[in-house]
């Protein structure tokens, strides 16, 4: 685990460095044929958001630091605060409503690129992950957001394990019953299956009873 911690420092100060230590253990160079190829352990443009926007959101007048915390398979930003007022859960994950805390700083990041667009941070991080099987996870409690950005390829899937995410197409909702009729397993090993992917962050479980459903994309865990 690699954590850093920065006081008494400018928030670009903060970015630029939370960014070159990035660029130093998850970015690496691959000879592939004549030609020497970047590749990105976690998504780049996916950190930068989750930072930017524990920057432009947290709460400023806890005494807390923004905690990044990088592991060998993925990277937690803690930001100080909960959802502002006015924004639910299913508002931060959906994107498109923006509630800045600190909207002269978002305006600032926004203005050097920092930001791509208010109120696109968190899809901007779910589609990051698109092309790969983890999915970020979103931690809302209320005084803390924690974003974790998995490594791609930390989570190992079996093959029955990887027949059931090709199931569910992102962003459609499955029922147990469903999955089995595509996949052709049986409801116990379905339920085997499904409950695995779940452990490990990669299938998301919704309702109760008969009306269980489940989807991929990124994990909102409930405080």
């Amino acid at each position: 685990m690699y954590r850093l911690t920065k006081d008494r420092v400018s928030i670009l100060t903060q970015m630029d460095e939370a960014l070159r230590v990035f660029d130093q253990y998850y970015v690496y160079e691959q000879i592939e044929g004549m030609e020497r190829v970047r590749r990105e352990m976690i998504p780049r443009e996916a950190f930068r958001e989750a930072l930017a926007n524990a920057l432009a959101h947290r709460q400023w007048d806890v005494n807390a630091h923004i905690k990044i915390s990088m592991f060998a398979d993925c990277i937690e930003i803690t930001s100080p605060g909960g959802l502002p007022t006015g924004m639910s859960e299913e508002d931060y994950l959906r994107g498109g409503l923006s509630i800045a805390r600190n909207p002269i700083l978002a305006n600032i990041l926004f203005r050097l690129r920092y930001i791509e667009r208010f109120g696109t941070g968190v899809p901007r991080i779910m589609k990051e992950y698109d092309a790969v099987d983890v999915s970020p996870r979103f931690d809302i409690r209320d005084t803390s957001i924690t974003v974790t950005l998995p490594v791609q390829g930390a989570e190992k899937t079996d093959s029955d394990e990887r027949c059931v995410l090709n199931a569910i197409a992102k962003g459609a909702y499955m029922s147990r019953s469903e999955i089995s009729t595509v996949t052709g397993f049986s409801k116990e090993k379905t339920l085997r299956l499904v409950n695995a992917l779940i452990a490990k962050g990669l299938l998301n479980k919704s309702g109760s009873g008969r009306a269980v459903k489940y989807s991929r994309g990124a994990t909102l865990a409930r405080a």
